[in-house]
């Protein structure tokens, strides 16, 4: 045929329809000259995949759908909600997914829209909610289902015709459910037309500009705001309009009241090591992943009305992946405030998981810094792999904190964590003769054919887990005209990772503070802070360090002083702060002198408000 004649016939096809019979662990993609990146390059779309790994052809099917190019998401759905009938609460949602396409043909007025595979069309969501409540007794039961295909985002055409189908041009996406894990204002991932109005860092005279289309959290710290004031208790001093990169648990002064996220307590039912809480990823917030299906259950016991306990059995599988989460848990719940003595909780959350699924996670980290000095670099999310280390294992966290406040003026807290992660599917496979006894080595050992926590294994320890303990004592008094706060906080941590490329830690990290504050004129006052950091590195024997390498352990002393104006303009409250901070920090060297180093910082900052 001429290649003229080629390209005509070409031009009249109308629809291109794939038949195929297939078996086993299949996974169907399918491009096109017209499915491709900004540069041109064909990207491959999803059309069909088996369910779990077969491998001994017991999956037999016809695998039959239309080629076309995405025109349309759409998302149907009802929901359901009862109150107490009979005593039971439900609610309940059931949703479908259909993403359409169409077969890119210039010859057809009408072009036909087809989603998903012959006899699968749409993706499926659904989620139900039934509790019920009888005096001490609370039983809860959650079911929930989601198809991998299951999708809430779409990729607009852009003002020239054209979609970039590429994966990571996530920018070009319009979501209809957003990654917003810590509920503030600002969406975690930025999205067409979509995202948070966050100034610029650089607000020089004549760059002070903020995008239309938005742009990302540029910090993001879920899950724990206590206090109900819809910023981060881990980052307080951050503000839509002045947004800090920096945990309040890193900052000189502010780490006295904020604890880090590994030293309280969450329920982690995902077992990745994360309190669930504390989580942040990169997906959409659905209530449940995609292609997650399975239950909750649970009942609790109010045996007194400061304590209860509460046994539950979590099932989830991942039909796709051919991975689940088999998690049976207890936990143990106790507060109580004691007149005069404070207040003090207990939790003991007791766990034996069966966990192959991975949910990694992307989590604002702070770099490891030899001198501790937060001023030097600002954290960042990092991707944080789910090494599995709940394939088969006991979990048992514990956790008490201890409160006071003294009508004298002084305050105190206590907190004190301890995790163990005990492996159950750890013995070794041992090398045997052919009368059953096993073989020696060399040197007379029994020679190991297999260790499943070996470097050929999961590389792990069979024991791990965390120790925590932090002790805060502050005090208020007022000396004439001047408000004196001295603090002290003591912090000790011991971890033992699970994955053995991952070296053990143990630190104690002693924080003694000052803070002075006194009226100056009229609506002005000033503060003065002082703060001596003694932290000690315990993991390394000093005495087996070579000369002039650094042991670890440094002191550190900030001073800062502030000037802050209250004054009313034009209707409005305006706020002015002015500031100096000193920062000395010295690293203790092996038969060396202390390495030291100094940083400065000037800051001013206003504020109109009404």
């Amino acid at each position: 045929m001429p290649l003229d004649e080629a390209d005509e016939a070409i031009t009249r096809i109308k629809n291109v329809r794939f038949s195929l019979t297939l078996a086993n662990d299949y996974r169907v993609e399918v491009a096109s000259d017209r499915h491709n990146d900004k540069i041109g390059t064909p990207q491959f779309a999803l059309m069909a995949r088996a369910d779990g790994n077969v491998q001994n052809q017991l999956n037999p099917r016809e695998v039959i759908f239309d080629y076309g190019l995405p025109t349309a998401t759409q998302l149907f759905g009802f929901t359901a909600e009862l109150r107490d009938v009979r005593g039971f609460d439900f609610y309940g949602e059931f949703n479908l997914s259909t993403r359409y396409r169409q077969f890119p043909s210039t010859v057809r007025d009408q072009h036909r829209s087809v989603a998903g595979v012959d006899g699968d069309a749409h993706a499926l969501g659904f989620m139900f909610n039934l509790s019920k409540r009888a005096g001490p007794w609370h039983m809860f039961l959650e079911g929930f289902g989601m198809d991998d295909d299951y999708l809430t985002t779409h990729k607009p055409v852009d003002s020239r015709g054209l979609v970039d189908y590429a994966p990571e041009a996530t920018e070009r996406l319009y979501d209809f459910i957003d990654d917003n894990d810590d509920n503030d204002r600002h969406p975690d991932q930025r999205r067409l037309f979509q995202g948070g109005l966050v100034p610029p860092q650089s607000t020089s005279v004549g760059n002070f500009q903020v995008r239309s289309d938005g742009v990302p959290d540029p910090a993001v710290f879920p899950g724990y705001d206590e206090n109900g004031d819809f910023i981060s208790d881990f980052n307080q001093n951050s503000n839509g309009d002045r947004e800090n990169f920096f945990p309040d648990y890193e900052e000189p002064f502010l780490r006295h009241n904020s604890d880090r996220p590994e030293f309280l307590f969450g329920i982690d039912l995902n077992n990745n090591g994360w309190a669930e809480r504390f989580e942040n990823d990169d997906l959409p917030d659905y209530p449940y992943k995609k292609d997650h299906w399975g239950y909750n259950a649970y009942g609790s016991a109010q045996i007194k009305p400061e304590a209860k306990i509460t046994l539950g059995y979590l099932r989830q599988d991942k039909h796709k992946a051919d991975r689940h989460n088999h998690t049976a848990y207890g936990i143990f719940a106790y507060t109580e405030d004691f007149p005069g003595r404070g207040r003090v909780q207990v939790f003991n959350m007791l766990k034996k998981a069966e966990d192959t699924i991975v949910d990694p996670l992307s989590q604002w980290l702070m770099p490891s810094l030899a001198f501790g000095a937060a001023g030097q670099t600002s954290g960042r999310n990092v991707l944080v792999p789910d090494l599995l280390a709940a394939e088969d294992t006991w979990i048992n966290t514990f956790y008490a904190d201890w409160s006071y406040s003294s009508p004298r003026h002084w305050s105190s807290k206590h907190r004190f964590k301890w995790e163990r992660w005990s492996q159950r599917d750890a013995d070794k496979v041992f090398a045997l003769d052919d009368s059953g006894a096993r073989i020696l080595d060399a040197q007379g050992m029994p020679l190991v054919e297999f260790d499943p926590l070996g470097p050929l294994g999961r590389n792990g320890r069979r024991t791990s887990g965390f120790t925590g303990l932090i002790n805060k004592v502050d005090y208020v008094f007022d000396w004439g005209r001047v408000a004196l706060s001295p603090r002290f906080k003591s912090e000790f941590l011991r971890a033992v990772p699970f994955s053995l490329e991952v070296g053990k830690r143990r630190s104690w990290d002693g924080i003694l503070s000052m803070v002075a504050r006194l009226p100056f004129m009229h609506d002005s006052q000033v503060e003065l802070g002082f703060e001596q950091r003694l932290f000690q590195e315990l993991t390394e024997d000093e005495g087996q360090l070579a000369a002039n390498v650094p042991t670890g352990d440094f002191r550190g002393t900030v001073y800062a002083a502030q000037l802050t104006n209250k004054r009313s303009y034009l209707g409005y409250q305006l706020i002015t702060q002015l500031g100096l901070r000193f920062d000395r920090r010295s690293l203790e060297v092996v038969n060396h002198d202390r390495e030291t180093r100094t940083a400065g910082l000037a800051f001013l900052t206003i504020f109109a408000s009404l």
